[in-house]
């Protein structure tokens, strides 16, 4: 998994002009999946843990929800403003292969694990078999985005405002509640192409026009939602729920969708602010060396 999410940092919407706010939230959410991925696949929460640290990963786990969000979201961001290149596709996959098969490589040096030839198939290519499913429904995304691009800059404000509020509704609820959504399905669960084709479009809408929400509501969301995807982890209603195939931590449930769109809100708008600040200082005669100061100052940010 953390292959997939280097490879699209490394190759997939990198430029010149980088974001690094953006750009630490996407480190911090890849940081984030290997936590959880390295305590699901060991034996540690089999264990008896004291409650501190059942807190604590219960709100590491509830963050690492909302990542592959982000990773969608900001893929949006980025390409709704750019053409389709093939290249950003054969960048991104050549590095995913390269990395696919040094670890393939390694596990056989250190005798890992058993070598057969499904496992050296699915090494040479991860997108035919599905072995690296985020890395296959960001390439169809990208195949696709041309036409999301289209329908995001010819189509009304008020009309989009309406699509995202209806429509995402609509799909949380119908991904969340549908006993019958199964989740591994192209449709809802973590590996969803539709939503992550939501996301994307969620990402180019925030681009284009921003999010006219106050910080306050946005932080209010975030918290609201972590608390509560917390309490469900840490109190193992997840476990009662799943049984009735209620589904409130998948990347495309309400909860860590309520988080992903807030948290993201919350860093545009500090770009924004400190965006708005370099210009009022850049009207105003201020002293030259004070004037340095400050552009130096922001340009660590």
């Amino acid at each position: 998994m953390t292959i997939s999410y280097l490879s699209i940092i490394r190759g997939g919407y990198m430029s010149k002009n980088r974001n690094y706010t953006l750009e630490a939230l996407r480190i911090a959410c890849m940081c984030l999946i290997t936590i959880i991925h390295f305590f699901s696949y060991s034996d540690i929460l089999n264990s008896n843990l004291n409650n501190s640290f059942r807190v604590g990963f219960s709100i590491l786990f509830s963050l690492s929800r909302c990542s592959v969000n982000i990773f969608f979201i900001i893929s949006g961001f980025f390409l709704c403003k750019k053409d389709f290149s093939l290249n950003r596709i054969i960048k991104v996959y050549s590095q995913m292969l390269f990395a696919s098969i040094l670890s393939f490589v390694i596990c056989v040096l250190l005798n890992i694990k058993e070598v057969d030839y499904l496992d050296l198939l699915k090494t040479i290519m991860p997108l035919l078999t599905n072995h690296y499913w985020f890395i296959s429904v960001y390439i169809i995304v990208v195949i696709f985005s041309p036409a999301i691009n289209l329908l995001i800059e010819k189509e009304e404000y008020v009309r989009i405002r309406k699509g995202i509020l209806v429509g995402g509704g609509i799909l949380t609820l119908y991904i969340t509640l549908n006993p019958f959504i199964i989740g591994n399905t192209m449709i809802g669960g973590d590996h969803s192409l539709l939503w992550a084709l939501f996301c994307y479009f969620i990402g180019g809408c925030i681009s284009k026009y921003g999010i006219n929400v106050k910080k306050e509501k946005l932080v209010a969301a975030f918290l609201a939602a972590l608390f509560a995807l917390a309490i469900i982890k840490f109190y193992k209603v997840d476990i009662i729920l799943s049984m009735y195939s209620f589904d409130f931590e998948s990347n495309s449930s309400i909860l860590p969708f309520l988080m992903s769109v807030s948290l993201f809100g919350l860093l545009i708008q500090r770009k924004e602010r400190i965006g708005e600040q370099s210009n009022i200082y850049k009207k105003n005669n201020f002293h030259f060396g004070s004037g340095v100061v400050i552009c130096l100052s922001y340009s660590r940010e």
